[in-house]
């Protein structure tokens, strides 16, 4: 499930989500996404009810939607923009750094 500010974004964003917990029989775990990591997604929808979202991962894109009925173990925060603007200054989850090394690994 997406966390209220990143169902909020605008179709077309990339940003990042911080995973901070999968569960173990979700597609998103089918995907190698474990607890901790943290992804650059691409909003897919206008609607905040269960928008989805392309999730970029080295291994190629993939979609994803929430629908909190049946993905209450899957709790996906955003973290910020694709442009590293609106992460925490102070960020427990350490989500500017893993976001830099997925920028970094993409050029």
């Amino acid at each position: 499930m997406l966390d209220a500010n990143a169902r909020h974004l605008p179709k077309g964003l990339e940003f990042f989500l911080e995973v901070h917990s999968v569960d173990k029989e979700s597609k998103i775990h089918q995907l190698g996404i474990r607890q901790g990591d943290v992804i650059l997604c691409t909003m897919m929808d206008e609607s905040p009810d269960n928008p989805e979202i392309t999730i970029h991962l080295e291994s190629g894109d993939a979609t994803y939607k929430s629908n909190p009925l049946i993905d209450t173990f899957n709790w996906l925060v955003y973290a910020g923009r694709k442009d590293l603007t609106q992460f925490l200054e102070h960020d427990p989850f350490g989500a500017l750094p893993k976001a830099k090394e997925i920028l970094k690994r993409l050029q």
